[in-house]
């Protein structure tokens, strides 16, 4: 949002993505919404105040530039499935602009007790090893962001509940062998 300027009839409203500056709007109001961007993800922004006359818009200098970063997303779509009576394998969604990803895993059904399983770079699969036979885990995980010596993190997935035990078993048939039996 920027304050009014006297005698101006619109705005336009520029954009910077590092790939040179681009118009992205041309509104009557104070303020304006961008979408559709890229999940953290730094933006420079600029406005130029215009007046009508005729058909003639004359276009007043831009505003000095103002930087602005998306904020990360919360990883989502996080399953768990049992791959053997002591691991498991934990996927989620890929999220753009993410240098990696931080697992944590507690004992607790509380939402209580997290601790840091690991931390997976450039994937989104992790697997769990070396739990007890028949056991529930409760898992979470976040994006994490490094740029220079800054590192950035994202709010916590929703919790997840995994199992390491048997498998379901397969090739189940049923026949029937009387009226009322299978």
């Amino acid at each position: 949002n920027w304050d009014a300027v006297v005698g101006a009839t619109g705005y336009k409203v520029y954009k910077d993505d590092g790939g040179g500056l681009k118009e992205i709007a041309d509104t009557t109001k104070l303020v304006y919404i961008v979408t559709g961007l890229a999940t953290n993800q730094t933006y420079k922004f600029s406005v130029a105040a215009y007046s009508t006359i005729g058909k003639n818009k004359n276009i007043g200098p831009r505003s000095t530039e103002k930087t602005a970063t998306t904020s990360i997303s919360a990883v989502s779509g996080v399953v768990a499935s049992p791959l053997t009576t002591s691991s498991l394998k934990l996927t989620w969604t890929k999220i753009d602009n993410v240098t990696s990803y931080e697992v944590q895993m507690s004992e607790k059904s509380d939402g209580t007790g997290f601790s840091t399983y690991t931390t997976v770079k450039n994937s989104t699969t992790c697997t769990v090893t070396g739990l007890p036979n028949a056991t529930y885990r409760y898992f979470r995980i976040r994006a994490i962001v490094s740029q220079g010596s800054n590192t950035y993190y994202g709010p916590w997935s929703a919790i997840t509940v995994g199992f390491a035990g048997p498998k379901a078993p397969t090739n189940l048939k049923a026949t029937a062998i009387t009226k009322t039996s299978v």
